[in-house]
């Protein structure tokens, strides 16, 4: 019988290691809860608030300012209020800035599969 020597196959199958898969896109508590609170801002809350706006809030005090503090939730909130008023016709600019911050093209579609049947109006269900 004969000796095979495989220590000399081992640098091999260290190459050769499997593939590294993306993990399924999931949304954190947190994020659908954002996801959620952008079905009632409209476009309007995506721009910067004028001189005249802030000046009327300011004498008035009226209009808040619906930015969140965190970069990525504030952009999820502005891809969110997109899918809500404009469905699957999302701006490329809307999601590049999403990839921007670490959403891939899979957490998009699973925001806008998810909002959908509230979107047109059959479900009155909470989203989370």
């Amino acid at each position: 019988m004969a000796y095979m020597n495989f220590s000399d196959a081992l640098p091999l199958a260290a190459h050769l290691a499997p593939a590294r898969t993306e993990a399924a896109a999931r949304f954190s508590g947190l994020e659908w809860s954002v996801i959620a609170l952008a079905r009632q801002d409209g476009l309007d809350s995506l721009e910067e608030p004028g001189r005249l706006s802030r000046l009327l809030g300011l004498l008035f005090g009226f209009g808040s300012n619906r930015k969140l503090a965190d970069t990525k939730l504030e952009t999820l909130r502005r891809l969110a209020v997109h899918g809500w008023r404009d469905g699957h016709r999302l701006s490329p600019e809307v999601q590049a800035e999403a990839r921007r911050v670490g959403y891939s093209p899979d957490h998009v579609e699973l925001m806008l599969a998810r909002i959908a049947p509230y979107r047109i109006g059959r479900g009155r269900e909470v989203l989370a």
